[in-house]
């Protein structure tokens, strides 16, 4: 942490990516309940039946189901898991943001972020249009203003 990775003793190098291995678990896991705890807010907003409804519970199947899926391949980026922080650990048959192919590993890092992005933005702009609706009452249009500020901050 601070230095760059070629300064490092072997026992460093170890310990950080022991550090890094934890947070790469954790982080898939931290944006789906974001955005599921998100979704499950919406669900107390919109009406019961109503379309928005169900893309809603869509939407957070979605989340789930590739929540799950960056989480399985971050918690078990190599074959055994322990070559993943214990560099010197040979074979060493690793996939995903932990291959040794930098295509790979850049391939799969943009296609978390791009997921990620894209699922942020359908999460952003689903409750968008009671905002703009007439019948809307001004409480709900204030925690709406509120809740689209904090997420575009």
């Amino acid at each position: 942490m601070g230095k760059h990775l070629f300064e490092l003793t072997p026992p460093q190098i170890y310990d950080f990516m022991k550090l890094f291995y934890f947070g790469s678990v954790t982080y898939p896991l931290a944006l789906s309940f974001i955005k599921l705890a998100l979704l499950c807010q919406y669900l107390r907003i919109f009406e019961i039946g109503s379309r928005h409804r169900l893309i809603c519970k869509w939407l957070a199947g979605i989340v789930t189901t590739v929540g799950l899926f960056f989480f399985a391949a971050a918690a078990v980026p190599c074959n055994p898991v322990q070559t993943f922080w214990d560099i010197t650990a040979q074979p060493r048959s690793c996939w995903g943001y932990a291959s040794g192919n930098p295509n790979e590993s850049l391939g799969f890092y943009v296609s978390q972020s791009v997921t990620t992005a894209i699922l942020d933005l359908a999460v952003f702009s689903l409750p968008l249009h009671l905002f703009f609706r007439v019948d809307t009452p001004r409480n709900t249009r204030i925690a709406l203003f509120c809740l689209l500020a904090l997420g575009l901050l």
